[in-house]
């Protein structure tokens, strides 16, 4: 497998799935195993008098989840597209698993997501300074 890196065609602005595909390609190089997780609702039943919904995930939960190696930490990754922010949702979640002990942080390309990882393995939370 080839180290993957930060490359976009010139002109190409890369979408939030690019992002993702490229972070998760770079964490497995480096043995890291993160998790899908999906988030929303959907009807019940295809009957359209039905109005119920069944509901998964929690709004604002992180796009990817894994186990830290060696130490055993919980990760949490939200993934932007570039020059993204998550919503004050998704903020209020990292910061809900910062405070239980987890690793915590979002990314918009795949240098800061392995910078932030690299800080996260070396102990930190993957806090970033501006975050609220």
């Amino acid at each position: 497998m080839s180290k993957p890196r930060n490359c976009w065609p010139a002109g190409m602005k890369p979408k939030e799935r690019d992002i993702s595909k490229a972070c998760l390609q770079a964490l497995a190089y480096r043995g890291q195993r993160l998790y899908r997780r999906n988030v929303g609702a959907r009807p019940w039943s295809d009957d359209p008098e039905d109005k119920r919904r069944v509901m998964y995930g929690r709004a604002g939960q992180s796009d990817f989840w894994g186990i830290l190696p060696k130490s055993g930490r919980h990760l949490e990754i939200e993934m932007k597209r570039p020059g993204g922010r998550p919503s004050p949702k998704q903020y209020a979640w990292l910061a809900e698993v910062r405070a239980a002990g987890g690793a915590a942080y979002w990314c918009d390309d795949v240098d800061d997501c392995l910078r932030l990882y690299d800080e996260v393995l070396a102990g930190g939370d993957g806090r970033r300074p501006e975050d609220p």
